[in-house]
Parts: C-alpha cells; structure tokens; sequence
C-alpha cells in the first residue's frame, strides 16, 4: 500500500511541477530568518516529511524491485531521469506482479 501511495504521490508531484512551470506566480525568496522561529522549522519539517520522504520510498522500493527482479535498463532509466522513472516502472511494470 505504501508503493501504491508513494508512486501516485509521486506522479501528482511530477504533474503539479509540470503545470506550475507554465504558470508564472511572483518569485519568493526564503533567508534564514524565515526558519529562526518555530513555526518556520515546524513548516520546514512538515515540508520534508510530506514531500521528500513518500518520492525517497516510491524510488527505493522501485529500484530494490528492478535490482532483485533483474531489470537492469529500468536500473539504468533511473539513474538518467531520478524518480520520473522509478514512476514509469510503477505503473508499467510493477502493476503485473
């Protein structure tokens, strides 16, 4: 259930940056100041556990299964293009099993 969350997690990830990349919004700019207080940690952290932590499973897990089922050009896809792969091979391939 996890790799199931993580891939779609991934995949929204990848599909919000896409469509923020056409749309200009006015450039904010962070300085350490903005993480001095409480607040800017706990916001920081949250950003961390709910952004980086489900994309760093969704590629370990994929790539622990390419490794151990042999798919060495999918290994090598993810080293080239990071986590867009690793979400390739979950709707692709990892589906069947």
């Amino acid at each position: 259930m996890i790799k199931k969350y993580s891939a779609f997690h991934t995949a929204a990830l990848i599909f919000i940056a896409i469509i923020l990349n056409f749309v200009e919004f006015e450039k904010n700019t962070y300085t350490a100041n903005d993480f001095e207080t409480s607040l800017g940690k706990a916001m920081f952290f949250i950003g961390i556990l709910f952004i980086v932590l489900p994309v760093a499973i969704n590629v370990l897990s994929m790539l622990g299964n390419m490794i151990s089922r042999g798919k060495w050009l999918w290994v090598l896809a993810t080293f080239m293009f990071a986590f867009l792969a690793t979400v390739v091979y979950y709707f692709v391939e990892y589906r069947k099993q």
